[in-house]
């Protein structure tokens, strides 16, 4: 009987904590068309924070143009995308991707030039954000967060153009949180890496979700069933 009263408990805290989730990303009754090809159909979905949720599909199949109508690049032929119950329709690039959305995208790629602090004090400055502590220290901070320049020989001072693939993809991670996201798209983020060094960089990656002052989202876009089967959620445009 006491165990049975100790499971109805759990089944109902379970359940408590299910209902308390917020909605990170709602897209509503989603429909793409560019002229009279039709690429998204009625899609609707829901993903909540501090969820890690990969998008999966064949070259062809949808996964750019979902990734343009969720990065505010696009907007959609009908429906409705929402963030924390704002539309999107209601913020300009600035609110979006200076403030909540992360991009590691070919679009938003890094900055061969500059060298990986640099990197990421240009994102912090090009936000419009106010931030608390100077944006080089914060700079420091996320590269040490991003494991950036373990087991390489690179360091703050290299420029994004001469580092190595593992390393390329650290410093995108930690550009990407620069200005403090509430969610990060991640595209093709592993493309470059052998199967060890994407494991970890997925890791690193999904670590990001659950820090000790936020609840972030993760959504990454692949075309590979391997990298899918690591995710809990599939939205699976096959």
């Amino acid at each position: 009987m006491i165990n049975n009263e100790n499971e109805s408990l759990i089944a109902a805290e379970c359940h408590a904590q299910a209902d308390e989730k917020k909605a990170m990303l709602e897209v509503e009754n989603l429909t793409k068309k560019f002229g009279d090809l039709l690429v998204l159909d009625d899609i609707s979905t829901k993903i909540y924070e501090g969820e890690k949720v990969v998008i999966v599909g064949p070259s062809g199949g949808g996964k750019s143009t979902l990734l343009a109508l969720i990065g505010g690049f696009i907007a959609p032929s009908s429906g409705e995308i929402m963030t924390k119950t704002t539309p999107y329709e209601d913020m300009d690039a600035e609110q979006l991707r200076g403030h909540r959305l992360g991009m590691i995208t070919p679009q938003f790629s890094l900055r061969g030039d500059l060298n990986a602090v640099e990197n990421l004090t240009y994102v912090m400055n090009a936000s419009g954000q106010t931030f608390m502590k100077p944006v080089k220290g914060l700079a420091q901070d996320l590269l040490v967060r991003t494991r950036f320049g373990e087991n390489t020989k690179a360091d703050e001072s290299t420029l994004a153009d001469e580092l190595d693939p593992v390393d390329a993809a650290r410093l995108s991670i930690a550009r990407a949180l620069a200005i403090d996201p509430d969610y990060i798209i991640a595209d093709n983020l592993t493309v470059n890496l052998n199967e060890t060094d994407t494991k970890q960089v997925l890791n690193l990656l999904k670590a990001q979700v659950s820090t000790p002052d936020k609840q972030r989202t993760v959504i990454v876009v692949t075309a590979s069933e391997q990298i899918a089967k690591q995710f809990d959620n599939i939205i699976d445009l096959r």
